[in-house]
């Protein structure tokens, strides 16, 4: 299969959820600045926008039209592919770990179920809402895996577009 279609696949199902992390994490960063710990998340979350916004860029450009970018660019995606990647394969592992683990989905549904109860959903729409977010974060994490994976290898394929 062509790996460039594959690539243009993967990043038209991220473009849209990376979007509306972007606004999210915007408005995040008012909140991030009277607590400095939400500051790691919010720079996390960033770095996903920018990575999968400067891939599609790349890959539209580089490896599609032949235009040529400076080194500097070719450093920013694989920062913030690096940091993706980290943020990734965490999602990944935890919601394996919270779906496989019985334990660990009583813990969440007990936490989750005291915010149902304010706003009124019963348990066993919270339990599904619970089930649908982590198969959804699992699918997302493979997704975005995979496009880091396709991104290093048109870097690589394509390191001659990169100049000083």
């Amino acid at each position: 299969m062509n790996l460039n279609l594959v690539f243009r696949i993967l990043s038209f199902i991220l473009l849209p959820i990376a979007i509306i992390i972007g606004v999210v994490d915007t408005l995040a960063i008012t909140m991030a600045i009277a607590n400095p710990q939400m500051l790691l998340p919010v720079f996390v979350l960033a770095a996903v926008v920018m990575y999968v916004l400067s891939s599609i860029r790349f890959h539209r450009n580089a490896v599609l039209e032949g235009k040529t970018f400076s080194k500097k660019t070719k450093d920013f995606i694989k920062v913030n592919a690096y940091v993706t990647l980290g943020f990734s394969i965490l999602s990944l592992v935890q919601g394996v770990t919270v779906l496989i683990s019985k334990k660990a989905m009583k813990e969440v549904i007990e936490s989750y179920s005291q915010i149902s109860v304010a706003n009124h959903i019963s348990s066993g729409s919270a339990q599904s809402i619970i089930y649908v977010s982590l198969s959804f974060s699992i699918a997302i994490s493979f997704i975005i895996i995979a496009h880091i994976l396709l991104s290093f290898k048109f870097l690589k394929q394509n390191e001659n577009k990169f100049i000083d």
